[in-house]
């Protein structure tokens, strides 16, 4: 399969090659700079840009989707911190959801709210190593100094809507929670099975623990009300039961990406929680699935919520960024230069170093062929990367950039996150 995308790609990259040395780099990015909104970067951790055409284009959104195109870039990490400011402050977004785990993002919402906990723990706890590091401290820092001082109406939350390894499963473990019917021995055998994180099959044993203990958590959950978070913990449970009993490919992805829109669903509905700030890869939160196979979360939500749905890609050119080494499993800080196959490399000759673009403004663009209304490759580079060949071929996804996304903040050198808090084991 792999290898069919990629002879797809490299077909796709030469037609695009050519519309790109027809309309010549320079005239491309003459018609960048004219149309463009600057993002201009204060060297604070932070950017400013002028954000009316951002207003007018998110003027009904109800969830607005922050991507990034790696996991590990400081610039995403801040771009993001700046956008979140602007959001909560001017226009009355309440709530943030994370590609983390949903039980365990639970305690970094106490600490953002009321100041509980130790905010490097709530972290960790999150679940995934993108969060626990120095940059998205900013992020929380700032949301806690804000929730200080505002009103309880205008208190800010943060969820998760991941499930992978809920951490709801150790807290039952460990007896901090009581189920209101116990569980049997080979049932609570199979909590201990999805309590920690596996990519392999599952044995017949194993999967016999699993079902039973996805028909014991099923008959209790009525027993909660739908408002509870302690319910929707369990139901991330029975959400992870089916994404191991699945098995690795495609479909167990689907699993995953329809597990992260039903826990979105219910923050938003269920929570009430007004307006909300989504923040994923790219390859999560664009509108129209990137990779073909499955629908992902940001396809499912356009899907649901139509134009209430913004997805802003965040891409870049060139520079580095932070993953972990698919060879020796440690975290890494990895660079790359502009490829000259990718729509990244065509953005990169604009005088602007970073920008923001909405598409349903790109008409005003004179760009012939309608540059970002056809397959482009672009960048996306996942959680694991290495130096290797394949890696990099894979990095690079092919989509049309205006149906993807609704609009892409481009910048052209970035710049790796900081190394994670307390994972000694991964740096």
């Amino acid at each position: 399969m792999q290898q069919i995308r990629l002879i797809f790609a490299t077909a796709t990259i030469v037609a695009f090659l050519s519309t790109t040395c027809l309309f010549g780099q320079e005239k491309l990015g003459s018609a960048i700079n004219g149309s463009f909104v600057r993002i201009d970067s204060n060297q604070q951790h932070g950017y400013t840009m002028d954000t009316e055409a951002l207003g007018k284009a998110i003027s009904g959104t109800r969830i607005f989707a922050l991507g990034e195109a790696t996991h590990g870039t400081r610039n995403f990490v801040d771009f993001r911190l700046s956008m979140i400011k602007k959001l909560v402050l001017e226009l009355g977004y309440r709530a943030i959801i994370t590609e983390s785990d949903f039980s365990s993002t639970i305690a970094m919402n106490d600490y953002i709210l009321n100041g509980q906990g130790d905010v490097r723990k709530c972290l960790q706890g999150m679940g995934y190593w993108m969060w626990n590091n120095p940059d998205f401290l900013r992020t929380i820092e700032w949301l806690r100094a804000y929730n200080s001082s505002a009103a309880g109406e205008n208190k800010v939350q943060i969820f998760g809507c991941d499930m992978t390894v809920p951490g709801v499963i150790e807290q039952i473990l460990r007896g901090q929670h009581t189920l209101k019917q116990p569980l049997t021995e080979q049932s609570m055998s199979g909590l201990k099975i999805l309590g920690v994180w596996s990519g392999r099959s599952i044995s017949k044993e194993e999967k016999t623990s699993l079902t039973e203990l996805s028909a014991a958590l099923n008959s209790q959950l009525p027993l909660y009300k739908d408002t509870s978070l302690f319910k929707q913990s369990l139901k991330t449970i029975l959400q992870v039961v089916s994404f191991r009993l699945m098995g690795p490919g495609k479909n167990q992805s689907a699993i995953r990406d329809k597990a992260m829109f039903d826990n979105i669903n219910w923050i938003y509905n269920i929570g009430r929680q007004g307006k909300v700030i989504f923040l994923a890869h790219n390859l999560h939160i664009s509108k129209k699935s990137i990779l073909s196979g499955w629908e992902n979360v940001g396809s499912l939500l356009h899907k649901a919520y139509g134009s209430k749905y913004y997805s802003l890609g965040l891409i870049f050119s060139e520079g580095a960024f932070r993953a972990q080494d698919r060879v020796s499993g440690k975290s890494k800080v990895f660079s790359v230069d502009s490829n000259r196959r990718s729509l990244e490399f065509a953005l990169h000759n604009s005088t602007m170093p970073n920008f923001y673009l909405d598409f349903s403004f790109a008409e005003n663009i004179n760009v012939p062929g309608e540059f970002f209304n056809k397959a482009q490759p672009m960048r996306a580079v996942g959680a694991l990367f290495s130096n290797s060949k394949s890696d990099d071929a894979a990095s690079l996804v092919v989509a049309v950039p205006s149906e993807a996304f609704d609009g892409i903040a481009f910048f052209k050198e970035t710049f790796a996150t900081d190394p994670s808090f307390g994972w000694k084991k991964y740096e």
